[in-house]
């Protein structure tokens, strides 16, 4: 297996270096003379270094080069090279299964100290010494062992839920079954992946805040409940009635709420709208221990997507639109 994942790493380093001007600061001056490191030697190198310091990972790799030679090395090369080639190693990998099983986390990442990079230079207490961290968003394939795609974003500007959504645009799967933790239990997560078609499991917080908090559920321990919810941004008195009165069919989301899919204010002649299908879970993980999730697996049918904009079916949805 090992053997195989370097021959498939090898052949997507040459298709890439076949072209290599791209991914070259300056191509017209840079790499272009034979030397002992080359591009090629030059991203093996950079790949396979550890968390040594720059002159033992060089004696590691049997470079007879200095620091400052290979640093000045290492910035003729655009980072874009690194990208293009961690997607061309795993579209070679073969993809068999029609309904990806997909994992995505967040971690954060110990970069070098750097006082100056107010981006990522954290500063804990008072009178500690500072430190450097990004945020690494990744997304697991579970059935084929893979990472598929990342993101990285600077410590001060982490929010997990935009690198999710900025993967999900990315990927070139049309479907696929996302599995996520409480951090991304968003409303806004939850419409980016009903608009993209792919399926979702998030398990969410189990007291009285988020989600499961804003709406009634039945009394015993474990449940399968689904939920046709529409959310809106109106707050008059009759909708503030209406989110009191049906709070499992119907959600007030203040302006202060991030949702790509709803106008930050809603004029009175202009209501808009904007329908979640969901079920929402809970079991017994052991013996007292309850976890609860969210799923749109085995709920959302293609009508179902059309019930704003489709003539009222319900009582409910008739008091709604009573309300102009």
């Amino acid at each position: 297996m090992l053997n195989q994942i370097k021959h498939t790493f090898s052949k997507a380093l040459a298709s890439l270096l076949t072209h290599p001007k791209p991914f070259i600061v300056k191509p017209d001056q840079q790499f272009v003379r034979r030397s002992s490191l080359s591009l090629e030697k030059m991203v093996n190198a950079i790949l396979g270094m550890g968390g040594k310091t720059l002159s033992k990972e060089l004696l590691d790799l049997k470079l007879d080069m200095t620091n400052s030679a290979f640093v000045q090395r290492r910035y003729q090369i655009k980072s874009d090279l690194f990208k293009s080639l961690f997607d061309s190693f795993t579209d070679r990998i073969p993809n068999h299964i029609d309904l990806p099983i997909l994992a995505i986390d967040g971690s954060d990442v110990s970069i070098p100290k750097n006082d100056q990079d107010h981006e990522t230079c954290i500063i804990a207490n008072v009178g500690s010494k500072p430190y450097n961290h990004i945020h690494l968003n990744a997304l697991f394939d579970l059935k084929r062992n893979i990472y598929v795609d990342a993101c990285v974003q600077d410590k001060r500007q982490v929010n997990e839920n935009d690198g999710l959504i900025q993967l999900m645009s990315a990927s070139s799967f049309d479907k696929a079954l996302i599995i996520m933790d409480r951090g991304y239990e968003s409303y806004n997560v939850i419409a980016h992946c009903q608009e993209r078609g792919w399926s979702y499991l998030i398990r969410i917080k189990d007291g009285s805040y988020g989600i499961k908090g804003k709406v009634n559920l039945p009394a015993s321990p474990c449940f399968d409940q689904t939920f046709h919810l529409i959310l809106c941004r109106k707050q008059t008195k009759d909708w503030k009635q209406v989110y009191q009165q049906f709070p499992n069919h119907f959600r007030f989301l203040p302006k202060t709420s991030r949702f790509d899919f709803l106008s930050e204010k809603s004029r009175t002649q202009d209501i808009q709208t904007y329908f979640l299908g969901f079920r929402m879970v809970r079991l017994e993980v052991a013996p007292g221990s309850y976890e609860t999730l969210i799923t749109n697996t085995d709920t959302l049918r293609k009508s179902k997507f059309s019930v704003v904009n489709s003539p009222c079916r319900t009582p409910v949805l008739s008091s709604v639109r009573c309300l102009g």
